[in-house]
Order: structure tokens, then sequence, then C-alpha cells
């Protein structure tokens, strides 16, 4: 599966605690929205550009990831400009989805599937009191947050084996056509696929001695914990405070 390959226990952020980890992806993922200029968009590439480096894992894997979804931008950002939005605030918009995948990507690479449930349903415990059904909205969650990377991790795959069946990619316009369709469908396949065995295996394996053994362990705090989550909401009061002063 997706965190077998990517998965590394010994980088900064896979020892954090699963609690201080969600809530300051939650505080980093509010941020974004107050990415409004250049130098709130510099900021906010420094901490990604830090935490990659805590994840341990090559920036080069990120932006080929990223790599796959170049045409997606271009379309945006054409559709910014006819609806009047300015070229640099278009530029801004897109690189505000860049840094949501980039920032989903963070968090899957660092997390086990199991310990993003367990560590999702707990803090939406208190939901319970309305009835809602926590333990379906946290796989929800989780689900969504694992396709994602999976994804483009499966068009990357396709597009290599692609290349190395043809040579190159064919220079017909129809035929580029039919490849373009055809990698979205496979991927979009083999993606679901591999979800749906992800967590069918998950929903037997959750509630076992081993898996609560497995998220048990990162339940207390550290000090580095503390200070990861300190940083978090000073990141994120820098760019309120920013926004209001502006």
């Amino acid at each position: 599966m997706l965190n077998k390959y990517l998965y590394n226990k010994n980088s900064f952020l896979c020892e954090r605690n699963i609690y201080m980890k969600i809530i300051s992806f939650i505080f980093l993922f509010f941020a974004i929205f107050l990415v409004q200029d250049i130098i709130s968009v510099l900021y906010y590439t420094i901490i990604l550009l830090f935490l990659i480096l805590l994840s341990n894992i090559s920036i080069i894997f990120y932006l080929k990831l990223l790599k796959q979804s170049v045409w997606v931008y271009c379309i945006l950002y054409v559709i910014a400009l006819i609806s009047g939005i300015n070229s640099l605030n278009s530029v801004i918009m897109i690189l505000r989805i860049v840094f949501l995948e980039i920032l989903i990507f963070l968090f899957v690479f660092t997390t086990e599937v199991s310990e993003s449930i367990d560590g999702f349903k707990n803090l939406l415990e208190p939901l319970n009191k309305f009835r809602i059904p926590i333990h379906y909205m946290s796989y929800a969650i989780v689900y969504i947050m694992e396709f994602i990377p999976m994804y483009f991790i499966e068009m990357n795959q396709i597009i290599l084996l692609m290349r190395k069946k043809d040579g190159q990619l064919k220079k017909s316009f129809t035929f580029r056509v039919y490849q373009v369709k055809l990698l979205f469908s496979t991927s979009f396949d083999k993606t679901i696929y591999q979800l749906n065995q992800l967590f069918q295996y998950m929903k037997l394996k959750f509630y076992g001695v081993e898996a609560n053994k497995t998220t048990n362990k990162r339940n207390q705090l550290d000090c580095y914990d503390k200070l990861y989550f300190i940083i978090h909401v000073l990141i994120l009061m820098l760019f309120a405070i920013k926004e209001t002063i502006i």
C-alpha cells in the first residue's frame, strides 16, 4: 500500500503524537486561506520546505507527484483569468492548491493509516453526543486524504510504463487524447481498488490488540510534540496578524 513504501518511522514527523499532528495539520490548512500576497507565499513555502525536510522524504519525490497536475494548474489559471481575476491573484490561487496537496502528502506519508483513523476518531468523539457516526466519518476523512497522493503515484507509474512501452509518448493529438483518457481512468480504478483493499484490511485489524498497541504507543506527549504544536499555533497567529495589520 501507499505507506508501505513511503512511511519512515525514523523521521521527526513520523514520531510526533497523532493528535498534535492532526491539530497542526488543521492549523496549516486554515493558514492556506491567509496566503494572499507574495510575502505570504514565501512564508508558507519556507514552512513546507522545512516540514518536507523533517519528513525525511526527498523533495524530488513531491515534485514528481505535483508534475502530474501541471496541466490542471494551467487550465485553472486560464479559467481564473477569464473570470476577471488578475494574473497575480490567479497564481496565488493555484499555489494555494499546490500547498494543500503538499500538506496532504506530508500528513499521509508520515502517518500510518491505523494511526490516522484512531486519531480522527478520538478527536471527533464529542460529536457522538449529536449521534454523528464518527467511526465512518474518520474512515471517510482518511480515505479522501489517502486517495490524493495514491492517485498521483498511480498516474506517475502508468506514465513511466507508457514511456517504456512506446519509447516516448505518441505525438498524434488523437492518440494523446486517448492516452490521457486511459491514464486517468486506469489510475482512478487502480487507486480505488487499492484503497478498498487497504480499508477492508484496516476494518479487520483496527480493533485488534496489535493495532491498539501500535497506536497507543504515541498517545503521550513529549517536549518535541509540545514544541511542534506551539510552532504551528504561532504560524497561524503570524498569518492572522499579518492580514489584520494589512
